[in-house]
């Protein structure tokens, strides 16, 4: 069974709506990290807006419905990021990463 890294990205302040969430569509953990949006070139004068990112892993049958309970519980549109998990060390509670 493989699985896959969900990362949502909310404004600052919305990671734990992001966590409730994912868990009633399937999610059994979740990690949040604050983090700040870079830009590609600095500017004078330029604020970096603090967002947080909340990271699942999850397994590709219910990865979908993570991502349409957080859309829906949100007015604005929510960016979502998911990677592949080629290898772990430690996801043994019912997350097994190789068949």
């Amino acid at each position: 069974m493989t699985k896959q890294m969900l990362l949502i990205s909310v404004p600052l302040g919305k990671a734990e709506r992001v966590v409730q969430l994912a868990t009633q569509a399937g999610a059994s953990g979740a990690t949040i990290l604050h983090t700040r949006e870079g830009f590609a070139e600095p500017k004078a004068f330029q604020l970096e807006p603090q967002r947080d990112l909340v990271m699942i892993v999850t397994s590709p049958e219910i990865r979908a419905g993570i991502e349409e309970s957080v859309q829906q519980g949100f007015d604005q549109t929510i960016e979502f990021y998911c990677l592949p998990i080629i290898d772990s060390v430690g996801l043994d509670r019912g997350l097994p990463i190789k068949e």
